[in-house]
């Protein structure tokens, strides 16, 4: 996911730029303790539903995500209490990370599905907007965790977007595959009386 990762560097570039030295120290101390937090709790989830053939539904893999970002949550509130007492950064991140979380496991739908077009301008349409997002926050000089709850929550729509587009698809799947089925003769029992 370019997309992704330029819009992620642009948050960094963008703390620098706009709350100097001590806003990025701030926000990277409490990144430090939200990346592993995230990543350990995100449990894989997306590659393994992408990747097994006969995996539970996805609703299942929501879930389990939806658990390991709570956690993850809490955790990163404790780590704040002990080592960053940044709570308006942490408020921000914190909403951003479960975001991306949320839009992670949502996209991976649409992934498996094999809609590969319809992914990348998803992800390079949330990447923008992310940019325009943060940098109006910015530019309006808000507090730091303001443009990362922004970030946040242009991810959390592009997760709702692939929520719906995925369940679309699956549905007129469905819809094909019976009418498909409904299209072609019925089968004739083998007799179990040999001919006459």
């Amino acid at each position: 996911m370019v997309g992704g990762g330029i819009s992620h560097w642009f948050v960094v570039w963008l703390i620098a730029a706009t709350y100097g030295a001590a806003g990025l120290g701030n926000y990277s101390v409490v990144l430090a303790g939200a990346t592993p937090l995230f990543i350990f709790l995100g449990l894989g989830l997306r590659n393994v539903y992408v990747s097994v053939s006969g995996a539970p539904r996805w609703h299942y893999f929501l879930r389990w995500r939806i658990a390991g970002l709570a956690i993850a949550f809490v955790l990163l509130a404790v780590y704040c209490l002990i080592a960053a007492p940044y709570w308006g950064i942490f408020l921000g991140l914190a909403v951003m990370k479960v975001a991306d979380g949320f839009s992670d496991i949502a996209c991976a739908r649409i992934q498996r599905q094999g809609r590969f077009t319809l992914l990348g301008g998803l992800t390079c349409a949330n990447a923008l907007a992310s940019i325009a997002v943060i940098s109006f926050a910015a530019w309006i000089s808000a507090p730091i965790g303001v443009p990362l709850a922004c970030f946040g929550a242009v991810s959390f729509v592009l997760g709702v977007c692939a929520t719906v587009l995925g369940r679309s698809s699956r549905f007129a799947a469905e819809r094909g595959r019976r009418s498909i089925g409904a299209g072609w003769p019925p089968r004739r029992a083998p007799s179990r009386h040999p001919p006459v």
